[in-house]
């Protein structure tokens, strides 16, 4: 559930991430009781544009996006 909310906070502010991975999420202690949330971090690709589609983690990458019918 926190990492839909989330994804879903970075679209209505219009942040596109850019490099969601496991090497890129943590648990942290937050609010008034302590609860775990899960954390999402490194926004270093953020800043790249949309169309930087070979930007990123190569294992992570989509393979299709910008190839055949797949484009940005």
């Amino acid at each position: 559930d926190d990492l839909l909310d989330i994804l879903a906070h970075l679209e209505r502010v219009g942040v596109a991430h850019r490099d969601v991975k496991p090497d890129n999420l943590g648990v942290s202690e937050r609010g008034p009781k302590g609860k775990k949330r899960l954390v999402l971090f490194d926004f270093s690709l953020s800043a790249e544009p949309l169309d930087a589609v070979q930007a990123g983690t190569p294992p992570y990458l989509d393979p299709f996006l910008g190839h055949g019918i797949r484009r940005v």
